[in-house]
């Protein structure tokens, strides 16, 4: 899955990182970058107002057997992830806790948790067979982009004289049912798995000290297994000798095509599985939030960059129909709300921040807002869309997050997904 995790500020971080990795024959074919050009729009000032077409959201009934004592971010401080719908299928989702049999005092032993599934969208659940865990430490549940049916569970642990590491790591080809244990040398964490014709791609280990120390030989953050996760090797080297690193990917697998961003907001793209890089025509901006639309229908990546010049200024929407090689500034949104209680206490109007959450199937561009807090201090989020040609952006309304910052996710292009705190749980909603 290409799960999308929304932060409200962006941090952008300069510098060189040196590690080691594993040889490859990736080789990097050098292109002529295009002068991009532009069309100026004008920005759309409003506020949240009554969106002509709001989301319906429904709150997911959870497995009646799990924990009442166990939210579904009950992990989300200590940086777990135990909620997990699939990228690529809406109707899937994955949940990973403690049952009503665990006791209150073992509700974050990991290896006595049990796992959950749905296939209608998170409307029922059905228990499978939970990682056979003997480490304890912090779970994570990561669900492939592209199969659902394969899952991979971590438990990492902190172990002062080493660090922070994955004590155990086991994966699943068939949704839960059975489970192979995965491992090897220094057990770095996998965040992102992308699986199809027998190869798997995946974000492993920590990124690159951004001030330029070296990493361990095992810590190769983009990487390649062709053999079902047993072993990786880095498939980066072209990207990393200009002093770049991979930090996200997107996949189309019909084509055989990987599009990757780095640290410095470059874009490059390889056909043949990472044998060969070249780097596509970019915004020109080291401070940029990009957003790809998945599954695209032609051989061209349809991509959206929110450009920033390091300021407070709002960014700037540019996008690109043909891989980078024209770029079109699009309408900016620039929000103001009203907060009842954002300035120490009293009522006023604060300044939105846009933050992109995806480039729905019908080619439309998604943010979210976080604009404020309510009287009782919960927070204001928005969702808004720019349609395909349109020159002002619309209102889906609030989203229901019940006092927590959310995390809207998106799944096929289709579905949003919101985990809250509290007992208000995840919501979810269908993009129309």
């Amino acid at each position: 899955m290409l799960v999308v995790v929304i932060g409200f500020t962006l941090v952008f971080r300069a510098g060189i990182g040196q590690r080691i990795t594993a040889a490859t024959t990736a080789t990097m074919i050098p292109i002529t970058t295009p002068e991009p050009t532009y069309v100026q729009p004008t920005s759309t000032p409003f506020n949240y107002g009554q969106p002509a077409h709001p989301l319906t959201w429904r709150q997911v009934a959870l497995p009646s057997d799990l924990s009442p004592s166990a939210p579904p971010d009950y992990l989300e401080y200590d940086g777990g992830s135990v909620f997990a719908p699939a990228h690529n299928d809406a109707s899937v989702a994955y949940l990973w806790g403690p049952s009503t049999t665990v006791a209150d005092e073992n509700l974050h032993d990991i290896r006595q948790w049990s796992l959950w599934v749905s296939n209608d969208g998170a409307a029922h659940w059905k228990r499978v067979t939970s990682p056979p865990m003997t480490d304890n430490g912090i779970a994570f549940l990561v669900v492939d982009q592209l199969n659902p049916n394969i899952l991979l569970a971590e438990a990492l642990v902190i172990d002062p004289p080493v660090g922070e590491h994955v004590a155990q790591r086991f994966i699943s080809q068939n949704g839960g049912v059975t489970w192979q244990l995965r491992a090897f040398a220094g057990r770095p964490r996998v965040s992102e798995i992308a699986t199809w014709s027998g190869v798997t791609f995946g974000m492993v280990g920590e990124l690159p000290d951004p001030n330029g120390g070296a990493a361990s030989a095992d810590n190769f953050p983009f990487a390649r297994s062709d053999d079902g996760m047993r072993t990786w090797r880095a498939i980066d080297q072209p990207i990393v000798v200009t002093g770049q690193w991979v930090t996200g990917f997107w996949v189309n697998s019909r084509t055989d095509a990987l599009l990757v961003r780095t640290n410095r907001a470059g874009l490059w793209e390889t056909r043949d599985l990472g044998a060969h890089w070249s780097r596509l025509p970019d915004t020109s901006s080291p401070y940029v939030q990009y957003v790809v639309q998945d599954a695209p229908s032609s051989d061209t990546w349809r991509i959206c960059g929110f450009v920033s010049d390091g300021s407070s200024a709002p960014p700037v929407l540019k996008c690109s129909e043909d891989s980078g090689k024209t770029w079109e500034d699009r309408a900016n949104i620039v929000i103001s709300t009203p907060c009842p209680v954002c300035a120490k206490g009293k009522p006023g109007l604060v300044e939105g921040i846009p933050v992109p959450v995806g480039i729905a199937s019908d080619g439309a561009v998604i943010v979210a807002d976080l604009g404020g807090l309510t009287s009782n201090y919960q927070w204001i989020t928005a969702l808004y869309r720019l349609e395909p040609g349109a020159t002002t952006w619309r209102s889906l309304g609030v989203i229901p997050n019940g006092g927590a910052d959310p995390h809207p996710l998106f799944s096929q292009g289709r579905a949003i997904w919101t985990i809250s705190g509290g007992p208000s749980g995840v919501y979810t909603t269908t993009y129309q």
